[in-house]
Formats: C-alpha cells, structure tokens, sequence
C-alpha cells in the first residue's frame, strides 16, 4: 500500500519505519529540507510541507497515496478563533487534494473533552461551546471531508525522549493532585494505528488511553523517584476525576495496551 504521513515527527517517523518495514511505501511530510536525510533512514520518501507556505503538495504524493496518515500538532501560532479557523482551513485545504477514495487516519488528542469531572466515552455529546475548540474543528474537518476515516483521541503521550516530568520537576502548589491520569505510550498508538492501517473495516472515533489511571500526585512522584528528580508538591486540593475510557477499542478490536505507565520511558 502506498502510504504518506502528514507529520514525520516524534510520532510520525517511528511510524514510518514500522510501516516499510511491513511493506508499504511510505510518503512523509516534512516543514524543512534540512530533516529528509533523517527521514530517509527511516524507509520514508520525504517531502515539503509549510504550513505558512506553499501548501500545494506534489502531485507524486497526491494521485498515488491510498491512505493518508495526519499525525500533526495544531498548526496555526495564534490563539482563539482565529487560530481554531487558520488551522480547520489548512487541514480542509490538505484533504481536498486527496482524491475521496483515500481513506484516513488522523490522531487527535483527548483535549477535545471539556475539562469537567465525569467518564467521557466516544459517545460523548459536545454542546456548542465545547465545538468552539481546535481539537473538535480539526476533527470536523476529517468528518466533512467526504472520505473513510478513523479519528484517534489520544491520551497524554509518553515515550522515548518525552516525559511531562521533565516540566513539571521541582514545581510548586500543583493542583488536582487526586485528578486521574490519562496517559499513554508511544509504542501503544503506534501499534493501534498498525491495527487501523492492517484492517480496512475499521472506521469512527476511538479514544486511545491506557486504562491504568493513576492519581497525579502518586504518578508525578513515582516518575520524579525514577529519574533522581524534585517532586513536583501538590496542593491539599479537591481534585477533578476526568477520566477517559478507552474501553471501546478494547471491546470491539480486542486491543491490548502493552506499555505500563509506571515502566518509565528513556529520557536520554
């Protein structure tokens, strides 16, 4: 199958070696020329993509992908409204010059869930301020497109080279410390996008969350523990319980999350 990854990142370049590996020629995007010697070893054919450019892809890519990955971080650098619709036009603007027998995967991110205690599901029904967000207008995008596509909401990522406790070490009056963690890990997204990419039936919205959900405070100072770093201290607060379930792509693809939270990723 020939593939192209919009978004050869921290996510989209292991992806893309996992793929050529298993086959498939792979595209990538790219926003500067300076990364396609990196890219290309890992098996992927780069290409330019510049968000503040030229967004015209090449034809190359455009009349031979049959699936299209969208694995990017919010596009625009303004915030509010603006923004939210700079970046809802740009990814309107990528899909249309895919042909709609494209079929896509596009991973979105749990923050399209209101901030608000409760366990949200996929069922979720957003009122009309909770569309007032990237996250939901992204996903908009994808649903109007006219094209197959699978959206994944995924949890905080964790992974190689990627921990929040590098941000958070040594802070003080942290709040929610009872508040659940929603997290998951790099090589559990990259395995529920091989499960997409290898079966063509699958279709919807999937939350893609480890279903551990430790408090924040007991997760923070485990993590702090293991890489010889200051505790985050938190406040003798309520805490928000926000859980997100990612009980149906366990239930209905029978996925199983490989990576514990508390076996703590490479930071080096």
């Amino acid at each position: 199958m020939i593939i192209t990854i919009i978004g050869c990142g921290w996510l989209g370049r292991p992806l893309g070696a996992q793929l050529t590996e298993v086959g498939h020629s792979v595209f990538g995007s790219t926003r500067n020329e300076s990364f396609f010697k990196e890219i290309s070893s890992f098996g992927i054919q780069p290409f330019l993509l510049d968000s503040y450019g030229s967004m015209d892809l090449p034809s190359e890519v455009t009349d031979s992908t049959e699936l299209l990955i969208i694995a990017l971080p919010p596009i625009s650098r303004n915030k509010g409204v603006s923004g939210i619709q700079e970046d809802h036009d740009f990814m309107k603007k990528i899909l249309k010059q895919f042909d709609n027998s494209v079929r896509i995967i596009f991973t979105s991110s749990t923050s399209v869930y209101p901030k608000r205690e409760r366990e949200y599901y996929e069922s979720y029904t957003f009122s009309d301020k909770d569309k007032q967000t990237l996250s939901y207008q992204r996903e908009l995008a994808i649903e109007t497109s006219g094209k197959s596509s699978v959206i994944l909401r995924l949890g905080g990522l964790i992974g190689p080279k990627r921990h929040p406790i590098t941000s958070l070490k040594g802070r003080e009056n942290m709040p929610n410390p009872e508040g659940p963690i929603n997290f998951v890990h790099q090589k559990d997204v990259l395995g529920v996008i091989r499960k997409v990419v290898s079966d063509s039936t699958i279709s919807g919205v999937f939350n893609v969350v480890n279903p551990m959900h430790p408090s924040r405070e007991s997760y923070y100072r485990s993590a702090a523990k293991h890489y010889g770093l200051v505790a985050p201290k938190f406040l003798n607060s309520s805490s928000v319980h926000r859980i997100i379930s990612s009980q149906k792509l366990i239930q209905e693809h029978n996925f199983k999350y490989t990576a514990p939270l508390f076996i703590f990723p490479d930071l080096d």
